[in-house]
């Protein structure tokens, strides 16, 4: 069962250790100060902190495995009136960023564990958990992989870095010097330096003439003989 950590006010420890340890928001944390001390934390309640976010698994590599909240599994439990308030308040004043389908399943737990129902006085909160709460957790499962090696990364940016250094990454040689020749054969293409491209019928044809070695030319730029 869950309790407030007395190290830590943002943090929910259990006593099981198969389970993780949560930590809570700030929000969430002054709902559960409305709990009678030392009482555990009802299992409808952690679900709801799941549910809007507010509650979170502590360990690295742990997410919430919000598919797996059983809503029909949900005990109705008494809580104080207090709690009650607090509830509403969480859900009017720190959950808008919440989809309409997450917000709808909030209001069925709520329905489910009578959260939203008449004000119970006496108080009467169950110390079992009817899903236990490991089963609401799961390990991060790497979505990134190196197309070389196979490696697996958590963030697409890791598996990107990874790429450009990856040691089963092919031999790019080849494929640098099919690079080199097409570029050769690209400037061969080209006519020399002091070529002249001339024009016959439609066609081009490159001439081995320097145009500075024309008679015709020199005269037309008055280089020629007797010229200033």
């Amino acid at each position: 069962m869950y309790k407030p950590s007395r190290q830590n006010e943002n943090e929910l420890a259990i006593t099981d250790p198969s389970a993780p340890d949560l930590i809570a928001t700030d929000p969430f944390c002054r709902l559960i100060t409305t709990l009678p001390i030392d009482s555990p934390v009802p299992m409808s309640i952690i679900k709801l902190g799941l549910l809007t976010n507010h509650l979170k698994p502590k360990p690295e590599g742990v997410v919430a495995d919000l598919n797996a909240i059983d809503i029909d599994a949900t005990r109705p439990v008494a809580v104080p009136s207090e709690t009650r308030s607090s509830i509403l308040w969480l859900l009017s004043e720190h959950c808008e960023s919440l989809s309409q389908r997450r917000k709808r399943k909030v209001g069925r737990l709520c329905e489910a564990a009578s959260l939203n129902g008449p004000t119970q006085n006496d108080v009467a909160l169950s110390d079992t958990y009817a899903q236990h709460p490991s089963s609401l957790v799961q390990r991060i499962v790497s979505k990134y992989t190196c197309k070389h090696c196979g490696d697996e990364f958590k963030q697409e940016s890791d598996r990107d870095d990874h790429l450009a250094n990856c040691s089963e990454r092919p031999n790019s040689v080849e494929s640098d010097s099919e690079s080199s020749s097409s570029t050769q054969r690209s400037s061969s293409d080209r006519p020399a330096l002091g070529k002249e491209i001339r024009t016959d019928r439609g066609t081009e044809r490159v001439s081995g003439r320097n145009p500075f070695n024309d008679p015709d030319r020199i005269k037309d730029t008055g280089l020629h003989q007797g010229g200033g």
